[in-house]
């Protein structure tokens, strides 16, 4: 049984698939049309494309009834080109950074679905108390340096939609704990153009996030140090800012950003 599941799954992705190739060749297409490209009844291309429609792949004009793509593949596929150009142009930067501070870098990206961020590189520090966090792991927006940078430079709706029911869930004393505080937080951030984490996530870790612009002149990542708190000394600060908007800018400077 499960292997019959699986062989209609796969064939079902080949369909939806089928149906965006053919879409892609030509971008406005009724159904009987689709249908006697692909090989399959209107009835079923008919459901696929219900789907793809509700998921915001597909339009179907009004008037007319035939279909057409949406910039959708076109996002999606741009995000991942956008987070490999960012890690290949922002290591040697990274690197460097980690060179200078010895301490653990972070690079980052929103994922507004989870309210959260996603580390897409990282570089480790040489101590040996270096941050246990992966590539691929989740961090909360709200406690998290990166987190707050990335939703300060956010555009308002994005932000009105990760905060409508956020959980502020509290790690540590520090943690902040309701939207009021946040927004105030935001703001701050806004005007300073980078944003620290003084324990909000750990107790013993600091950690301060600088934004990344694409050509757009949109943030699009954040770059981030952390020390444990022992080794925090606040006379590096102002340094260690200098070099990650030095940093920053010049990664941002690759990604064709002008400003």
């Amino acid at each position: 049984m499960g292997k019959e599941v699986g062989t209609v799954s796969v064939t079902s992705v080949g369909r939806v698939f089928g149906i965006v190739e053919e879409l892609a060749k030509e971008p406005d297409l009724g159904l009987s049309e689709l249908s006697k490209r692909i090989g399959m009844s209107k009835s079923t291309i008919f459901r696929f494309l219900q789907t793809m429609k509700s998921l915001g792949y597909v339009n179907q004009d009004t008037e007319s009834e035939r279909y057409s793509l949406t910039l959708k593949l076109f996002q999606v596929g741009s995000k991942v080109l956008n987070i490999r150009d960012i890690t290949t142009i922002a290591n040697r930067y990274m690197q460097d950074l980690s060179s200078r501070t010895s301490e653990t870098v972070h690079l980052a990206i929103l994922d507004k679905e989870s309210k959260s961020i996603i580390y897409i590189h990282k570089i480790n520090s040489d101590h040996s108390q270096a941050m246990l966090s992966r590539i691929g792991n989740k961090a909360p927006v709200h406690c998290t340096g990166l987190g707050k940078l990335l939703l300060a430079f956010s555009p308002d709706e994005v932000i009105e939609e990760i905060l409508e029911g956020m959980e502020y869930k509290l790690l540590t004393p520090f943690t902040i704990s309701n939207e009021k505080d946040l927004l105030k937080e935001l703001e701050r951030i806004r005007t300073q153009s980078y944003s620290e984490d003084v324990g909000e996530r750990e107790e013993n870790l600091y950690c301060m996030a600088v934004p990344i612009m694409n050509r757009f002149n949109e943030v699009i990542a954040g770059l981030s140090i952390t020390w444990t708190e022992f080794r925090f000394d606040d006379s590096q600060k102002d340094t260690f800012l200098e070099w990650m908007f030095n940093a920053a800018k010049d990664i941002s400077s690759e990604l064709g950003n002008i400003e």
